[in-house]
């Protein structure tokens, strides 16, 4: 530019050299730019690699830490897309499991120190012997003590929300890992999670189901032998005398879903249609409780919360404190178990939140119909042809509300709501899913990205971006900036991968990274608030359009995987 401004003001005869001066450094300019913007990206791509490659490593470290795999196993859960997202899920929500558990035992024994040094310091002052020298000395040691109490204190605070944040992202990312299932074919997950359950480390529950050998019970002739697929009449299940009675229908309590009922006309092999919800928290007691094998169905449409999938049957003891408890013996000898029966999707969905309170993490909603397991999608659909709500209210004593303690000695029933003649309130999610279409396909369809829907980005020097009004589907993200125009790359902390939008306002707003969960999400904006973005915060898109937080989680408690962007744009 210098050179050329030079040539228009110099001599006609030096004028020539000096344009062609200019011609020259403007095309060394531009290939160092070249170079720079080339060097540029395979920088980030030198950085994606090694961020990848040490993602997969702590993946590994945490499979050969928390499961019992062979080498071949090993193999197929970090090179099969299905088994790692389930499997990488699940270990982190162990680990996150134990941070939070060595958190809080720390914040206890920091709790626990600071009451000692309180009292000491107390008992420091009580012996005070007049002297004003010895007073002095006293004082001081008793300040000293408290000051150690105070940091010990808030040390113990602060641990304490390490505590708690670990445990929320533990349960985003069992939550996560449950949802994948529910994605796939039953044959499909039930290979998945026998496989989590039987190499799991952790956990007596598990490791009680292993050792239980594939041994046939005999002698009471009311029990079903637990490796036979025969229907037999199974025993009324025991049943506290607490035990409240649920909804009028022919299943009319906990002991009437253990006692087999007399098919419905017109459906050979079936019950009568479940007509109120059936399940039962009980106390954690190890007494066996009848499991119904392979036993028939209600017909109609049915919901029930899985809870096991093992290779062998297992002991009536392994899952006493919940009633009733169903085992479906399937083709290749995988044995899954079901608890409870629920006319609703919501009421199911409320009882396997407590199934999970109780240590059952893996408990996820599947649902039948006419006795044979379908896919919550077509669920939906039935439920809708006939008439059931989107979302039915959440039963008090759920999520969030705990049972009380002063009922911690009953059975903490879930059923579903009794006619009174008046019209129940909608749960919140209702409301909040009323403005989307009723389905994953008609949410993703409804996406039509204007044809220049990412031409106000077309800006020489402004930072490599991906615009999110061309993503389809739900995603969460990293704000990092607001700006008038597009801006480059180190206006922006040389943060990468970039997103961009165009508000309303005429305004460009960055983002980082595309993540199918928003525990990643999280992840990474504590990643940027350390790269100097001290004001990043996780912020969702669904088809272009930025959405609250409390719609994405809506969307994917009630669409599940289906209404996510496409995996191949995901940040890896």
């Amino acid at each position: 530019m210098a050179l050329r401004d030079s040539a228009a003001t110099a001599k006609k005869r030096d004028r020539d050299g000096i344009e062609k001066l200019a011609v020259l450094a403007q095309q060394r300019s531009d290939e160092l730019h070249r170079k720079s913007v080339t060097s540029s990206a395979r920088y980030d791509s030198l950085i994606a690699e090694r961020d990848a490659a040490a993602r997969q490593a702590e993946f590994d470290a945490r499979l050969k830490q928390f499961y019992y795999l062979s080498p071949e196993e090993q193999a197929m859960v970090m090179q099969n897309g299905d088994h790692s997202r389930y499997f990488e899920a699940r270990s982190q929500a162990i680990a996150q499991r134990e941070q939070a558990s060595e958190a809080r035992t720390n914040a206890a024994s920091s709790r626990e120190l600071a009451r000692s040094l309180i009292d000491q310091a107390q008992a420091i002052m009580n012996n005070a012997t007049g002297a004003q020298g010895a007073d002095q000395q006293q004082m001081a040691q008793a300040s000293s003590l408290n000051e150690r109490a105070v940091q010990l204190t808030n040390r113990a605070d602060s641990l304490s929300v390490v505590a708690a944040r670990q445990d929320g992202a533990a349960e985003l990312n069992e939550s996560q890992a449950a949802t994948q299932l529910q994605a796939l074919t039953p044959e499909k997950s039930t290979d998945i999670m026998a496989l989590e359950q039987r190499a799991r480390r952790t956990e007596p529950m598990l490791a009680e189901a292993r050792s239980a050998a594939p041994v046939e019970r005999t002698g009471d002739p009311a029990v079903v032998a637990i490796n036979s697929p025969v229907q037999q009449q199974p025993a009324p299940a025991e049943v506290p005398s607490t035990a409240s009675t649920v909804g009028t229908s022919p299943i009319s309590n906990t002991a009437a879903a253990n006692t087999a009922l007399p098919p419905s006309s017109g459906a050979p092999g079936l019950l009568p249609p479940l007509e109120a919800d059936v399940f039962t928290l009980l106390p954690a007691t190890g007494q066996p409780r009848n499991i119904v094998m392979d036993g028939p169905l209600p017909a109609g449409l049915v919901y029930k919360v899985q809870i096991g999938a093992f290779k062998y049957p297992i002991t009536d003891e392994l899952f006493s404190d919940m009633t009733p408890i169903s085992g479906e013996t399937l083709g290749n000898g995988m044995v899954r178990y079901m608890a409870g029966m629920f006319t609703q999707y919501a009421n199911a969905d409320a009882a396997k939140q407590q199934v999970r309170d109780r240590g059952y993490r893996d408990a996820f909603v599947v649902a039948y119909m006419d006795g044979k397991r379908i896919g919550l999608s077509e669920a939906r659909t039935v439920a809708g042809q006939q008439g059931q709500p989107a979302a039915a209210q959440v039963p008090a004593g759920d999520r969030t509300g705990q049972q009380p303690v002063a009922q911690a000695q009953q059975p903490a029933i879930i059923q579903a709501p009794v006619s009174t003649g008046t019209v129940a309130q909608p749960a919140p999610t209702a409301d909040v899913l009323a403005k989307y279409a009723p389905s994953a396909d008609a949410v993703l369809d409804a996406f039509k990205p204007a044809p220049e829907a990412a031409a106000y980005y077309n800006v020489p020097g402004a930072a490599p971006a991906k615009q999110v009004e061309t993503i389809k589907g739900l995603f969460f993200t990293v704000q990092v900036g607001v700006y008038s125009k597009p801006v480059p790359l180190d206006k922006l902390f040389n943060i990468t991968p970039l997103n961009s939008e165009l508000t309303e306002t005429a305004k460009v707003r960055y983002t980082t990274g595309i993540y199918l969960d928003s525990e990643r999400a999280r992840v990474r904006k504590d990643a940027a608030v350390g790269n100097g973005v001290k004001d990043a915060f996780v912020t969702a898109y669904l088809n272009g359009k930025r959405i609250p937080m409390t719609d994405a989680r809506a969307l994917l408690a009630r669409f599940g995987n289906a209404v996510l962007a496409d995996p191949a744009l995901a940040t890896p």
